[in-house]
């Protein structure tokens, strides 16, 4: 009896071990039910160390990829984005996390951003075919297919906090920590990525944590900077400038109090509008943020508004003849650059994916001002 004891508990302790280990490439994959595509040719790569990840890959056919990512089971969401350039932004991802009882939920995400709305479940432009989430002992699988000819050099692997699984609308909660990966699928090799001075290798637990800290889903930094960015550019472009014009064009008469007025709010506008540029510019380096229209416009309209503050230099005196050019130049030039500016205000709250009460601020803003503008207008010509 003893004896047969003994047996049992170890059979007992040993299949509890076996089944708790984590996994390794010399493990065999067998999964049951079996996956929808054959797992036995896979290569197979340790991807991050110090999260346990590996990575199984082959071409399965010309213009197919077989995937399958492991890794420990935290009770949170992990996955793995395919990006051209090493950055998460722009990066389309596939994620998955256990929901019970050995089942779990796979999908696909489009990382538009750093906020936690701009990581759009459902969404990307990976062809994503088989998609399975598997649950085996303390290990947890992402098997996928793609159909692509080579799949994007730069991986980004990612874990979400522990203990957290996403609710059903599949929003995730910012990542624990992650590293970036330029990863050759013929020879097997990955280096770290350091795209803009803040994606690196994981595998320094301390350089991986203190990375985090800046640029987790919701950073403190990035949202700061953001915030900061829009309302330079709002205070800039919807308050300061139009105010500007408003003393050149209806205070005249208070001759040369408007003038001073008039300049000294030009001055402070273009001020915060080049403040506003160069946190849009951070926001580009140090956070890999990559809006070519939007900073197309910025640039631009900052020009016209440099271009305004420099005519003053080669202001005509009024009784010349080229004055009148000059005025043209100087009046039309101000109101382009004003109108790009702000347009380029409500396109940057699109691509930046904010709330549209932004939409609501701007626009009050606006229309109070143009209220004002319009009082000041009809008095003007009630006086002539």
């Amino acid at each position: 009896m003893g004896k047969a004891l003994f047996l049992l508990s170890f059979v007992f302790f040993f299949f509890l071990s076996a089944n708790s280990q984590s996994d390794s490439c010399s493990t065999t994959l067998l999964f049951t039910p079996p996956l929808q595509f054959n797992t036995t040719s896979l290569n197979c790569q340790s991807v991050w160390s110090s999260e346990s990840f590996l990575l199984r890959y082959a071409q399965a056919s010309p213009g197919l990829w077989s995937f399958v990512l492991s890794a420990p089971d935290t009770s949170s969401w992990f996955g793995i984005g395919f990006s051209s350039n090493g950055r998460m932004s722009g990066t389309s991802a596939v994620i998955g996390w256990p929901t019970g009882n050995g089942a779990g939920v796979i999908k696909q995400y489009y990382l538009g951003g750093y906020s936690q709305k701009a990581v759009q479940p459902d969404q990307g432009n990976l062809a994503l075919v088989n998609p399975t989430f598997v649950s085996k002992g303390s290990t947890l699988y992402l098997a996928f297919q793609l159909k692509v000819g080579t799949p994007q050099s730069g991986l980004i692997y990612a874990v979400g906090p522990k203990n957290a699984i996403p609710a059903s609308d599949g929003l995730l909660d910012p990542h624990r920590t992650y590293t970036s990966t330029s990863f050759s699928f013929s020879t097997g090799q990955g280096s770290p990525v350091s795209p803009g001075g803040h994606e690196g290798s994981g595998d320094d637990e301390s350089t991986s944590r203190t990375k985090n800290t800046v640029v987790s889903g919701a950073s403190s930094a990035f949202l700061t900077t953001k915030a900061t960015h829009g309302l330079l550019n709002v205070a800039a472009w919807a308050v300061i400038l139009p105010l500007g014009i408003m003393a050149a064009r209806y205070f005249k008469h208070l001759d040369p109090t408007w003038f001073y007025a008039h300049l000294s709010l030009q001055m402070t506008g273009l001020g915060l509008a080049i403040a506003g540029v160069l946190t849009g510019i951070s926001l580009e380096n140090e956070f890999g943020l990559e809006v070519d229209k939007h900073k197309l416009l910025g640039f631009v309209a900052l020009g016209l508004a440099c271009a305004q503050a420099t005519a003053l230099l080669i202001r005509p005196d009024k009784k010349s003849k080229i004055r009148r050019y000059w005025n043209w130049y100087h009046h039309w030039v101000g109101r382009i650059a004003l109108v790009i500016g702000v347009v380029n205000i409500f396109y940057g709250i699109k691509v930046g994916r904010e709330s549209k009460s932004w939409n609501g601020y701007v626009g009050t803003v606006l229309a109070v001002s143009g209220m004002l503008s319009i009082i000041l207008e009809i008095r003007k010509c009630l006086k002539k």
